[in-house]
């Protein structure tokens, strides 16, 4: 499942989320399944099917994917199917890299505009850290212990060089969750750089992870949580 969340350009304060889910075979019996239930209505944007209810709509987007979600976002999924409308998705060497890294990653989550995150989710990263970088991306292993790979885009080369030294130097600054006493690692994280770009490893500790994938999520309650 792909999830893209953005800005209302016509709204204050308002965001978008745009989502696909990409089926491990043809979708053709879900599509069948759906235009067989009376809650839904049947549409189409340039011969495209759209399938709506009140609170959901649906489209078939290629063999095995379907955009799902609120009927606005799943029209402008369909219309950039159709090349009526631009790619809504990340491009370049920094999101090249995002992709390559290792299969096994069962969450990514990339963004252009760091500092946003913090509009989107309870926070996940500290302030200074979102603000020091114009692109951010975080994949996840839920495994045992959960493996976390950070990179993050700074504006020069000589940026990226002090913020690891400072991540090297003072991680528990860095690599922290705000309004709780957690940190994300559970040993010193690994810190590579390339140009203007950092990568860095570490391994969550359980809780850690816990309350931050609730965070993404946006599931967790407490506003203030404490180390156990």
């Amino acid at each position: 499942m792909t999830r893209a969340i953005a800005p209302d350009s016509n709204t204050t304060g308002k965001m978008r989320e745009f989502i696909l889910i990409e089926a491990r075979g043809d979708v053709t019996p879900v599509i069948r399944s759906i235009g067989q239930d009376t809650n839904f209505e049947r549409r189409t944007i340039s011969g495209l099917t759209v399938w709506q209810r009140p609170d959901l709509a649906i489209a078939r987007v290629g063999p095995t994917t379907l955009a799902v979600g609120a009927a606005s976002e799943v029209d402008e999924l369909v219309q950039v199917r159709l090349g009526i409308q631009s790619d809504l998705k990340t491009t370049g060497q920094f999101f090249d890299r995002f992709q390559a890294l290792d299969r096994e990653t069962a969450l990514r989550l990339i963004s252009r505009d760091p500092p946003a995150l913090s509009r989107i989710f309870h926070p996940i990263f500290p302030t200074e850290l979102l603000g020091f970088s114009q692109l951010l991306g975080l994949a996840l292993t839920l495994q045992n212990p959960v493996r976390a790979r950070l990179l993050l885009k700074l504006p020069s080369s000589e940026r990226a060089t002090q913020l690891a030294q400072q991540i090297h130097d003072e991680p528990q600054r860095w690599l922290r969750l705000p309004d709780s006493d957690l940190l994300l690692y559970a040993q010193a994280p690994e810190v590579s750089r390339q140009d203007a770009n950092l990568e860095v490893h570490f391994n969550v500790p359980e809780n850690s992870a816990q309350l931050l994938l609730q965070r993404i999520a946006k599931s967790d309650i407490p506003t203030v949580v404490a180390a156990q």
